[in-house]
C-alpha cells in the first residue's frame, strides 16, 4: 500500500457548528490532513452558520528547565465570518 511508505500523523478536527461541537481523530500522511482541512474550511466558508474549525496534533518537545520530553498541542484554527460576528459581536456580512 502507498501510505505504507509516508511517514503518518494522528491529527484531531473540532468541528463546531452553531451549538454542536464533533470531534474527529484521523491518522493520514501530511497531504491528506491538510486536503481535509482546505475541504473543511472550503465548505464553511461558504456557510452562514457559525462554523469553526481546528485541526491539532501533540509534537515532542524537550524541555530544558526540567531536562525532560514533554508533549506540546500545535494547531490551527478557522473561524467563518457569521463564526466572528457570533463570537465578537460584530455583524456577518
Amino acid at each position: 500500500m502507498i501510505f505504507e511508505e509516508m511517514e503518518l500523523y494522528v491529527c484531531t478536527f473540532e468541528i463546531e457548528n452553531g451549538q454542536q461541537k464533533t470531534t474527529q481523530t484521523i491518522k493520514a500522511p501530511r497531504f491528506v490532513l491538510q486536503q481535509q482541512f482546505i475541504s473543511c474550511v472550503q465548505e464553511a466558508s461558504q456557510s452562514s452558520t457559525p462554523i469553526k474549525i481546528k485541526m491539532s496534533r501533540k509534537v515532542p518537545v524537550y524541555d530544558n528547565f526540567d531536562n525532560k520530553w514533554i508533549e506540546r498541542e500545535v494547531s490551527i484554527t478557522f473561524e467563518n465570518k457569521s463564526y466572528e460576528a457570533k463570537n465578537r459581536g460584530g455583524t456577518s456580512g
